[in-house]
């Protein structure tokens, strides 16, 4: 705003016919009056009466007041004229194209989002931009299904949930679950049963044998006796004992006996009775001790095989419940007496991380396995799917397992990267395209399946060029331009020739130099206030 006295000093500069100065500037436009109004008084004055005059005069001086009016209110803008840099000089570039300097205090080039780069030659590679589409990964995607047949009980998720491996989604009635529970635990018990009478039959077996070697021994009873008196041998220590004891009384028989017999103090034929009776002891001993090493052998044998048919049993319906998906209940703590009326119950569970897309189940319907109660997909990764068409089907071969970038409206000014794993093997005859396939990581779940994208395919590679950023180019009634720093807080306007456009750079032929600066970003304000300059000066 100026003050009064420079109002006042423009006024008499008005006044005397000399330029007006504002804020120590020299004025750009001195006020004169227009040739066509002087040729129009001068050659009505000589043609009209003196009313005429008076009134051109009056005009005349209307016009001047106005002119002072708006220099003293007003004053001119104060900004550095189009095509020049200063008040002094307005220089052309070096192509010979007109320059327009704008002036932008550094302070505010962050408000005007401006970025300055330098150009310079770079290795540029083609590329061709595709549409596409994000989808779900179908290998991460599980459609679950009951086991069973049942009633549903509780419903624990919604749709758009979610869930983790392992977590309940579900909860089933089912008569076929509560029969293979019960069916487990009777089998788990028949086990410790077979347990505890094979390890019963091994004990009495190993001191039956342990006996049978030391009654062949010849051990006296007193001290067989004494031996095995705390060993778990059932009903087989009374008959081994008692026929040893009485092999032992007609052996002492039949001793003392056969001594009296040779001294002719008993008749012969009492020794003859004694000795047949040692003979039949011992030969009963000898077929008892063989039964009953065979007999503790067997019942051992029997116990073992008993065991293992009850661990087999036990095996299999734990398997069974397994199969089922109640693998919880095929453990060693598992009691139906505890769970009471939810023996029957059958947990639906997710096999993954992810995220419910379909929910099909409500409570109290009636399900089974052909039944679809659930959709989760794992969002952690996306496949990106495009049509390649015929022209760009000679750059698939060198894309399997390779890296390419794609991008999408939905999320600006952000590249993504995904891993070509199928580049397809039939064209589809309709569309005459080749399907390509790539799988990209989606840890923030910010890629939708269903959006649409641009894949970029890889084209050739055209060497070192001159190119600046594609945001840098600005257009304006047919002309193309680049805004250039020239230092402190001048920029200039330099007309330039585009050639190709390369990925998101344009190949620069003529209007700027390796080295020159330019406004990469914030090119767009630049603009606006040049073009807002123009105006003004027009009007």
């Amino acid at each position: 705003m100026n003050s009064p006295n420079q109002h006042s000093e423009s006024a008499n500069a008005v006044s005397d016919g000399q330029p007006i100065e504002l804020s120590g500037q020299p004025a750009t436009r001195p006020l004169h009056l227009s040739r066509h109004d002087a040729d129009m008084a001068n050659g009505r004055s000589s043609q009209r009466s003196m009313g005429g005059l008076l009134l051109a005069v009056g005009v005349i001086s209307a016009a001047l007041g106005a002119g002072i009016m708006w220099f003293v209110h007003d004053g001119p803008p104060n900004r550095v004229p189009l095509g020049s840099l200063d008040a002094k000089s307005s220089p052309a570039d070096e192509g010979g194209n007109e320059s327009h300097g704008i002036v932008l205090e550094e302070a505010k080039w962050a408000v005007a989002g401006i970025r300055i780069e330098t150009v310079e030659r770079q290795s540029v590679t083609t590329s061709e931009w595709v549409t596409g589409k994000i989808a779900l990964n179908t290998d991460r995607v599980a459609q679950i299904d009951p086991l069973v047949d049942g009633i549903v009980h509780e419903v624990k998720v919604r749709y758009g949930d979610h869930v983790t491996t392992g977590q309940v989604l579900a909860i089933i009635d089912s008569r076929e679950v509560g029969q293979a529970k019960l069916e487990y635990f009777q089998n788990r018990l028949a086990t410790r049963l077979a347990t505890t009478d094979a390890e019963w039959q091994r004990q009495i077996d190993d001191n039956v044998q342990a006996l049978i070697v030391s009654l062949r021994k010849g051990i006296p009873i007193a001290k067989v006796t004494e031996q095995f008196a705390d060993k778990a041998m059932g009903s087989y220590r009374e008959q081994l004992v008692s026929a040893y004891a009485r092999l032992h009384k007609s052996r002492t028989d039949n001793d003392r006996l056969k001594g009296l017999a040779a001294t002719q103090a008993v008749a012969g034929k009492e020794y003859i009775a004694s000795k047949a009776t040692f003979e039949a002891d011992q030969a009963m001993l000898q077929a008892l001790l063989e039964q009953i090493r065979f007999e503790s052998h067997q019942s051992r044998l029997a116990a073992d095989q008993s065991l293992e048919k009850a661990k087999n049993a036990e095996a299999i319906s734990a398997t069974n419940l397994r199969i089922l998906g109640v693998s919880d209940a095929a453990g060693p703590d598992f009691d139906p007496t505890m769970e009471g009326q939810t023996v029957s119950h059958y947990s639906v569970k997710a096999p993954f991380d992810g995220v419910i897309i379909e929910k099909d189940v409500v409570v109290n319907e009636r399900v089974g396995p052909m039944s679809q109660l659930f959709v989760i997909a794992d969002l952690k990764t996306v496949w990106i799917a495009a049509d390649i068409y015929e022209r760009h089907m000679a750059m698939l071969p060198r894309l399997k397992d390779h890296t390419i970038r794609f991008r999408t409206a939905a999320i600006p000014d952000q590249t993504f990267e995904a891993n070509v794993f199928s580049t397809g093997s039939i064209v589809n005859e309709a569309s005459r395209t080749l399907p390509l396939t790539a799988v990209a990581e989606n840890s923030e779940l910010a890629l939708k399946p269903g959006m649409f994208v641009d894949v970029e395919l890889p084209g050739d590679d055209i060497g070192e060029t001159l190119s600046i950023p594609s945001s840098a180019v600005q257009e304006h009634e047919g002309q193309t331009f680049v805004f250039v720093h020239r230092g402190d807080d001048r920029f200039e306007r330099r007309d330039v020739k585009v050639g190709r456009k390369l990925n998101e750079t344009m190949e620069i032929i003529a209007g700027v130099r390796e080295g020159d600066h330019i406004v990469n970003e914030g090119g767009f304000f630049l603009k606006s206030q040049m073009l807002s300059e123009q105006f003004a000066d027009d009007d």
